[in-house]
């Protein structure tokens, strides 16, 4: 297609070219990730990154107006084309964002981003959205010069989402007709300046379009990236000194965010902005493809394009759920819904469902609990996007005046599609709630957030027991991306598949869940803490055990994390499927003792450690010191300190991976990638290890098998591995085979490169 435009530029017949899409809601959303997942030579991802280069400088080279016209997603390679065009404008639309995600996947850009943003908006703008991979919307790409003009784009709405999804609304037609008016008159003011530049950009379209040759500058185009106005500060910036100091600052970001872990990419595109910045382009073009390969065959990038394509498969409810329920639009079968409980939970997710359109009823059993939720909505929970500017105080205002409503009573949960059930974690309460409701509206569906409670034995009071289900939020319920859907063996096909695009609809990732003890999420951090704190019990110091895992990848340490969520919350949890799951927990006593004495975690300002008001961490807390210490001496040891400190991951990691395990082999889950989404999302699992199971699959299935039985013997709270653990070692399976195979090909070549070297 390029070269039928060159021959035409050539002819004299074209003086502008448009780039438009007719997708809807969508410019380009970038390459195909699987394409570069599947790629483990190095040359293989540096052709590719010169294809993509080697396109977007042929249009750079066009002595013509190009315009890119963005209304929808425009991410990735997608705006990297947009980057080589002279002129770009964009809708107004709330979907209309542009980006560079890219390292997000451990990769960067590989068709001229990393060299052409920092051309166009200036090396602090552009380091800052690249390193982030943040995605910006039309009055910010306005503001920052990576757009030249925004066209307004009205959207009509009715109860749903707008209308039809293949013929072109009226304000698509518009768009077009403003975007085409705009290149005409570009066309018009450039001729004269063109003409000029016109013979010799012939020669170069020639030249290119025979060698891939790009000699000199394209004249024409780089007038782009002087349109700019630049700021008196960002202009004594721009000078070796001032590109140095901006270099130390997001160097030390890096450091910082990082920790020491191996995510490459942060450094290879800061090292691609700087050093390209000041180099001709098709200097910088080249050390980009060059970056662009290594990072493309690292395994962090395989593992983070691993995890993003099962989020994106977890987006799509067919996959998980019954396809002949999921064709509705949510909001038609459920509009208004019932939330029973106006506690820190059913707050959160009162401001989440009124966030995304829908009518709530909150109901609580006295007035004052509602007044003082009615105050955390409005003044907490709103806070964080008036701040951000989303939302205004009046907009608040008028969507809890318009779609809030409050009381005591059951009555009105009659005109309700579903109810979500958020009081105390007491078995009687939630019982009572379900008869109530379901007397007002037989046909409701009854959703619990309990984390801990047998489903079933909710659901067996009820004479319509196929519409209960669970809808487990996690803590902040309007900002924790995580929700775990249980279901009964009595839940219908048609009630999961509801709740599954309600969660959806929520901007949630679901995960679907047979009901068990703890279901998957919290039965797995139960785990993970009772073998952490009993590693405490063993005579290992606090800060060892949270440094030990922040350096194994966890943003936050398994005591600090406890603290945060609240002691006296874990251990009424703990105890309950430590004797459900057969666990060893002797040291109940030793944290009953702590949460008698107020050492409840960040809320009460001490924990395993003490917190300031602003629930920053001030030290180790010596009164915690002081009760564990006497329970410690207590436990007979089996091994050295020295022993200790080395197991201390492998411990917390492999229980972990051991009971993940359980739970496929219990039928609790039905594919592993519930477990690595739940791990990462749920509690911070270090996404760079593509998940939990993933990791497994990593270490060797028989390698994690050999290291829990040398476990169970020295420690009594590991136990052995599980029968799925042993069968698969035995028959060299693995959690994810395909993974593997690539990751086994990239090592295997990592080998020969370094035996070569030596």
């Amino acid at each position: 297609m390029i070269g039928d435009v060159e021959r035409l530029v050539l002819e004299g017949k074209i003086h502008g070219l448009m780039m438009y899409s007719l997708k809807k809601d969508c410019f380009i959303a970038g390459a195909d990730v699987n394409m570069i997942y599947t790629i483990t030579d190095r040359e293989k991802a540096k052709t590719l990154s010169r294809t993509g280069q080697y396109l977007t400088r042929r249009i750079e080279y066009l002595p013509i107006v190009v315009l890119a016209a963005i209304h929808g997603v425009c991410l990735g390679g997608g705006f990297e084309l947009c980057l080589a065009a002279s002129h770009r404008v964009c809708s107004n639309y709330s979907k209309t964002y542009c980006g560079l995600p890219e390292t997000k996947l451990g990769i960067l850009t590989g068709s001229g981003g990393c060299v052409r943003l920092p051309r166009l908006i200036g090396l602090d703008n552009s380091i800052q959205m690249i390193l982030q991979g943040s995605s910006i919307g039309a009055k910010s790409a306005l503001e920052c010069g990576i757009v030249d003009q925004v066209f307004p784009y009205e959207v009509e709405q009715n109860n749903d989402e707008y209308i039809s999804k293949t013929k072109p609304q009226a304000q698509d037609v518009e768009f077009f007709q403003r975007s085409f008016e705009y290149i005409k008159d570009l066309s018009v003011q450039t001729l004269p300046e063109r003409e000029e530049l016109i013979a010799e950009a012939m020669k170069d379209i020639l030249q290119v379009a025979s060698s891939r040759l790009f000699n000199r500058e394209p004249s024409f185009q780089l007038q782009k990236y002087k349109r700019r106005k630049i700021s008196i500060r960002e202009y004594l910036k721009d000078n070796p000194i001032g590109r140095l100091f901006i270099e130390f600052i997001a160097s030390n970001n890096i450091k910082k965010q990082t920790r020491g872990r191996p995510f490459h990419s942060p450094h290879k595109i800061l090292e691609t902005i700087i050093s390209g910045y000041t180099m001709t382009i098709d200097q910088a073009l080249e050390i980009e493809a060059s970056n662009f390969a290594e990072l493309v065959i690292d395994p962090v990038s395989k593992n983070l394009i691993s995890l993003f394509n099962m989020l994106e498969a977890a987006k799509k409810a067919e996959n998980y759920c019954d396809p002949q329920y999921c064709h509705l639009k949510i909001k038609q079968v459920i509009n208004r819904i019932a939330v029973c409980g106006a506690g820190q939970m059913g707050c959160g997710i009162t401001q989440l469902c009124l966030s995304k359109g829908y009518n709530v009823y909150l109901k609580e059993v006295e007035y004052h609990y509602l007044e003082n939720g009615l105050k955390r909505i409005k003044n907490e929970l709103y806070s964080k996007q008036i701040r951000s500017g989303k939302v205004t105080e009046n907009q608040r205002d008028e969507v809890i005046s318009k779609y809030l409503e409050t009381g005591l009573k059951y009555d009105p949960i009659e005109n309700c599609q579903m109810v979500i059930e958020a009081a105390l974690e007491r078995i009687d309460i939630k019982k009572e709630v379900l008869e109530r409701a379901q007397a007002f509206n037989k046909e409701i569906i009854f959703a619990t957030n309990t984390s801990s409670i047998p489903l079933t034995s909710i659901a067996e009071e009820s004479n319509m027991k196929q519409n209960v289900i669970g809808l487990h939020f996690f803590n902040p319920a309007n900002e924790m991306p995580l929700v775990e859907i249980i279901a009964t063996r009595y839940t219908s096909q048609e009630v999961l598949a509801k709740a599954y695009q309600f969660a959806l609809d929520l901007g949630k990732i679901p995960i679907v869940v047979n009901d068990s003890p703890g279901f998957l999420t919290t039965r797995l951090f139960v785990v993970y803490c009772i073998e952490a704190t009993s590693i405490v019990l063993d005579g290992v110091p606090f800060e060892e055990i949270d440094q030990r895992l922040q350096e194994f990848g966890f943003s936050t340490g398994v005591l600090s994390m406890l603290d945060h969520n609240g002691l006296d919350v874990a251990i009424h949890v703990m105890p309950i499927l430590a004797q459900n799951l057969a666990l060893r927990f002797d040291h109940y006593e030793a944290l009953k003792e702590l949460v008698k004495g107020g050492n409840t975690g960040v809320k009460n300002r001490k924990g395993f450690y003490l917190y300031d008001e602003y629930g920053r961490q001030t030290g180790i807390n010596p009164e915690a010191l002081k009760i564990i210490s006497r329970y410690q001496a207590k436990r007979e040891r089996k091994v050295t300190l020295a022993t200790l400190y080395d197991d201390i991951v492998d411990r917390c990691i492999l229980v972990l991976v051991n009971e993940a395990s359980k739970c496929i082999e219990e039928g609790i889950i039905a594919l592993p990638e519930a477990v690595d989404i739940s791990m990462i999302m749920g509690f911070g699992f270090p996404s760079f290890l593509g998940g939990l199971l993933s990791f497994a699959d990593s270490l060797g299935i028989a390698n994690i098998v050999k290291r829990l039985e040398e476990l169970s013997i020295r420690y009594d709270s590991v136990k052995m591995p599980s029968k799925l653990l042993v069968d698969m070692a035995k028959s060299n399976h693995h959690f994810f085979p395909e993974r593997v195979v690539l990751h086994s090909i990239i090592a295997k070549q990592q080998n020969q490169q370094h035996a070569s070297k030596l």
